[in-house]
Formats: structure tokens, sequence, C-alpha cells
């Protein structure tokens, strides 16, 4: 049975919602990987009370369970009592409001290029140099955090474990934005694919992307057909985030005559040479980057850009131009090739996910159906009837509610199909 408490005390057999007929789940999980989760308690406001960003709310006894802040609470009052509303949000709540800094044994450079002493710097931080991955990378800006700042909140956040596969190495790579928040350093690697977390009571932990933090559960979830275990579903498609020619344009720019200011010093296309993951350099003497290229992985170059060709025979030719700055000039080569093989990798991960309309699914689960599975995992998914499909999705984010005996229903799940 599922347990909610408060500051330690147990609250789940005095939450209730206003009336019987509606008016949302008494209480309420919303697990979400990625992205801060949510613990919702309604009930009346004297029996459930806490202190705005101060009290805790825990539920244990299901799945990964949930430590939280109380981060919003509401009151509303009728003619017969006043009605609370207390959510609850883990502390990666936290990470848009502290900055990404250096240790406190970080260096900084001055204009003549000294080198000196900058504990914490956080205006041209070396985190992405020191650290080679993702995780690692998000792990160490959490960790100086910590350590510089203070606790995330009176709950605090500790990095619990970080997975590698070691799949991309970010040397040579550095934001040019900097100072960087840790909810903008996160999006960045998100969006490169090489990040992912989900939260386990007060720790986090990080993984190389969706596909190393998920496995494989057979929990069919199927509407009309098979299991017959859904009672609803939503599906959406649409247009608004294909494109089918992207070009990845790495800078700075790079003048090739008087007054040129439109010329940059490599990019990342359809075009390129595909060469095997473990290939040598091949010379390109015109090429702006000192000559030094690396071609782009194949597998899963050539797959990837079949799905590009195919897309714009359907859709036409739909395109978007990504720009990445090599921030420095004094970069070697070999770290202007790792720059470059980054640039083919989010080339790689943007090819993927846009070249057809993404696909977005929520179940909407028969009473009774708890969840075996976790945010990252991948299940099988299927309708029949008017609209049909059927495959094995990933879940993204999933709504439980549970009633004030502790049982617990499965209310909906978002997934999406497992491109990788």
């Amino acid at each position: 049975m599922a347990t909610v408490t408060i500051d330690g005390s147990n609250v789940t057999a005095v939450c209730t919602t206003k009336d019987e007929r509606g008016g949302g789940e008494a209480i309420e999980w919303h697990r979400r990987g990625g992205r801060p989760s949510f613990l919702t308690l309604r009930g009346p406001a004297g029996l459930l009370n806490g202190t705005i960003g101060v009290s805790q709310g825990v539920l244990s006894g299901l799945g990964a369970g949930f430590t939280g802040v109380l981060w919003r609470k509401d009151y509303e009052a009728d003619a017969d009592d006043v009605w609370a509303t207390l959510v609850f949000a883990d502390t990666s709540i936290y990470f848009p409001k502290r900055i990404v800094k250096d240790g406190e044994d970080s260096e900084g450079r001055s204009c003549r290029g000294l080198i000196t002493q900058d504990p914490g710097n956080f205006s041209d931080p070396s985190i992405i140099e020191d650290f080679l991955y993702g995780p690692s990378i998000m792990g160490a800006a959490i960790q100086n955090s910590n350590d510089l700042d203070g606790s995330f909140g009176p709950v605090g956040l500790s990095v619990g474990s970080v997975t590698l596969d070691l799949g991309t190495d970010l040397t040579g790579y550095r934001p040019s934005g900097w100072p960087l928040t840790l909810d903008q350093l996160r999006a960045e690697l998100s969006n490169a694919g090489v990040l992912a977390y989900k939260m386990l009571g007060t720790s986090i932990r990080l993984y190389e992307g969706p596909t190393v933090a998920g496995s494989f559960v057979n929990q069919p979830l199927e509407y009309g057909t098979g299991a017959f275990n859904c009672q609803g579903y939503r599906y959406s498609q649409e247009m608004e985030n294909v494109f089918n020619v992207v070009w990845s344009l790495l800078g700075a720019k790079a003048p090739k005559c008087p007054d040129d200011v439109q010329h940059w010093r490599g990019n990342v296309t359809i075009d390129d040479s595909p060469l095997g993951p473990n290939a040598g350099i091949e010379d390109r003497p015109n090429d702006p980057l000192e000559g030094e290229y690396v071609g782009i992985p194949d597998p899963p170059f050539s797959a990837i850009a079949a799905l590009s060709l195919a897309s714009r025979s359907t859709y036409g030719r739909l395109q978007r131009v990504d720009e990445y700055d090599l921030y420095k000039d004094e970069r070697t080569p070999s770290e202007k090739r790792a720059f470059r093989r980054l640039a083919q990798m989010l080339w790689l991960q943007t090819s993927l996910y846009c070249a057809n309309p993404r696909q977005m699914v929520t179940m909407i689960p028969e009473p009774g159906v708890t969840p075996s599975f976790d945010v990252y995992d991948t299940i099988p998914v299927a309708a029949g009837g008017a609209v049909s499909f059927s495959g094995e999705q990933r879940v993204y984010e999933f709504k439980v509610g549970i009633d004030t005996e502790g049982n617990a229903t499965l209310k909906e799940i978002v997934t999406s199909p497992n491109l990788g």
C-alpha cells in the first residue's frame, strides 16, 4: 500500500476531494523523466497543511517513490469548509534557480592570459572541459552547486549515480552563452541526446540518454484489443518539428575575403562522406578547420539519411539551420576534430527525430492497473478500432491516483515511439 507523509506525519487517510463527483484525485503522483515530478494532495485545510518552500512531502510503497518540497498551495472555501491543494515538487525544480559553476579550486584567465584562482567561476567555467560526458558534466555541476551554494532547499539534492555508455565525448565543446543555469545546461545536454535523469527520493540518477536509463517491461497497455485494459487514449501527430534538410554550421564565422561575414569554418550536412566510427582522419585541404576532418559514423548515418530523403519525397524540402560555435580559435586540431564529431552526433540526433511527424500517445488505463514500469522504460502499446496502432513505446511520464486506503491506480501514461 502507498503511504503519504508531510513532515513525517501520515496524511494518507485525511486526503479527500471536495466531493465525490470529481475535482481531481485526492492524491496524485505525476512521475516524469528528465523534468521535475510532482505530488498533489487535496483535503480539508484543517487537516492538510504545510509551510511553503519548507515542508517535505514523501510518497512511499509505490514504485520509485517521491520526496519533495512544498512548492505551491491553494485554498478554496465554500459554505461548509476550506479545502486545500498542496503541490510538492522534487528538488530538480531548483535547476532554473542555480547557476553552473566550476569547483572551489577552479582557475580563471585574465585578459592578459594570466592564470588566476577563481573559485566557483561561472562566467567562463571549464566544467565541460574537465568532464567528458553528459552525465558527468551535470553531476559535477550539481555537486559544485551543493559545495558552493549550499543545499538545494531544505530537502536537498545529491548525485546518486552516473551511468555512462561512453557514446559521445564532449571534448572541445563549450557553450558561448555563459553563464547558464543548471536547467539551461540540462536542456543543452538533453537536446544533444547525451543526458537523461530520474529522481529516487532526494537522489538524482544521471544517464547518457533515455536508452541507457530504461529497459523493456512487458506490461501491455491496450485499448479495444489484446488485454483490453485501457478505457481510452489520446493520439496526436503534428508537422511542427518536421525537418528533412538539416544544416549544422560550425563557428565562429571565418571571412574568406574582405567584407565577407557569411562563411563558417565548417558544416555538417547529409552530403558529408560517412566513415566507420573508428575511422582515421581524412585530409580536406580546403576545410577551414585546418584540414582536419572526421567522417560521420556509419552506422547510423545511412539509415538516418534514408529517412531524411524519404521524408523529402513525401513532404517536400523542410529546412533547418543549427549553429554551433567553436568558441575559441586556439583549439588544437584534435579538439576541433572532437568538436566536429559532437556536431555530427547532434546532426544525427536532429535528423532522426525530425524526419517524420512525431507521435505522442497518452493511454488511459482501466481502474485497478498499477505500473510495474518506470520512466524511460519501453512497453507494448496498442489500440484497435477506427484508429489503430501498436508497437513498443518509451514512457516519458505517467500519473497515478491514490485513495485514502493507499490503493494506487494508473490514471494515464505518456509515451512516444522508441527511436533510440
